[in-house]
């Protein structure tokens, strides 16, 4: 009975570590019966020694919490404490705590303690196997990583997730949260914009950051074209982006400058006329409607003085000194 009382225990071990290992969300949050579980508020992490973004951490860990909730005696009562992407300096012997971690509470009654290393340095206390006892709410729970145990994900900050909760199947989360605490010594890398003027004219510089970062203002220019924004894509079709806005530069990227036509403005009605402006050109450099009614009228009153200056022309070529004239078009002869 004994045996299968500690193969019980291992499966609920196992169970209860790959259900939150690798998640960065306090466990009330994973599983359906989350309604039970109640905020830890009192979660705190601390060091005498830097904590230092890839780095073994120089000085121990402790990590304290109280749990708001009582639990009911139960050999699979379980407190849990996950550094979220970090890695053990040495890997445990089995799920061996010894010499890495220990886990302690504040009423005094024993535990064991069992250490996970991959993917992240997640730690398990649950109650003791012989005699097990309430677990009353309010109690304290304390774990402390040795100096050169944990190396620090390289990253900004470290998330800590800490629970209590009964390791059944499926898990019975009972209290949660979790923490960001910051890391030293972390440099963020940079990424570069690239802006492409995409048929316009001038010349920007490349673009470093870090982090979101509003994008040089434009300073290209096309002839007959607006600018209109920036394009991940020439033809338009990719992500856009404003003028100045907010780019998050976490990774290289290539903007190419958006452009519209301008349209061109037809010219109102001609108002320009020879009578109101003395000019025979409109606005729009056409020949004005009054204008060509002024031409035409003299044109035909040309037409009209040629006319008469011809037949006036004609009779006196036609008249003789002594009276008598010759009809040229009938070809008589008057007396």
């Amino acid at each position: 009975m004994r045996n299968i009382q500690f193969l019980t225990r291992g499966l609920s071990l196992i169970f209860a570590s790959a259900l939150t290992i690798g998640a960065a969300v306090p466990l009330s949050i994973v599983h359906a019966d989350s309604a039970q579980a109640a905020a830890i508020t009192n979660l705190t992490v601390t060091s005498t020694g830097p904590l230092t973004a890839g780095q073994a951490n120089s000085a121990p860990i402790v990590v304290t919490f109280t749990a708001p909730s009582a639990m009911t005696a139960n050999v699979n009562n379980s407190a849990y404490v996950s550094l979220v992407g970090a890695t053990a300096v040495t890997a445990p012997s089995g799920s061996s705590c010894t010499g890495a971690v220990t886990a302690q509470n504040d009423q005094g009654f024993t535990n064991t303690c069992s250490l996970f290393a991959t993917p992240n340095v997640s730690t398990q206390a649950m109650g003791d196997f012989g005699s097990p006892v309430n677990w009353p709410a309010g109690t304290t729970w304390t774990f402390t990583y040795d100096a050169n145990t944990v190396t620090m994900p390289y990253a900004a900050t470290i998330n800590v997730n800490v629970s209590t909760f009964v390791a059944s199947s499926p898990p019975t989360t009972i209290d949660s949260t979790q923490l960001a605490v910051s890391l030293t010594g972390y440099v963020a890398p940079t990424k570069t914009v690239t802006f492409n003027a995409n048929g316009g004219e001038g010349s920007m510089a490349n673009q470093v950051a870090s982090a979101a970062t509003a994008l040089t203002t434009n300073s290209f220019s096309r002839s007959g074209y607006s600018f209109t924004g920036w394009n991940t894509l020439a033809n338009g079709t990719g992500t856009a982006f404003a003028d100045a806005a907010s780019f998050a530069f976490t990774a290289d990227q290539t903007l190419f400058a958006q452009w519209a036509a301008v349209p061109v403005t037809q010219p109102a009605a001609a108002q320009s006329s020879l009578a109101s402006t003395g000019t025979l050109i409109d606005s729009a450099g056409l020949w004005s409607s009054s204008t060509m009614m002024v031409a035409g009228g003299l044109v035909l009153l040309l037409l009209v003085q040629l006319r008469v200056r011809s037949l006036s022309y004609l009779h006196s070529i036609n008249n003789l000194p002594n009276g008598a004239w010759t009809n040229y078009l009938s070809s008589r002869r008057h007396n």
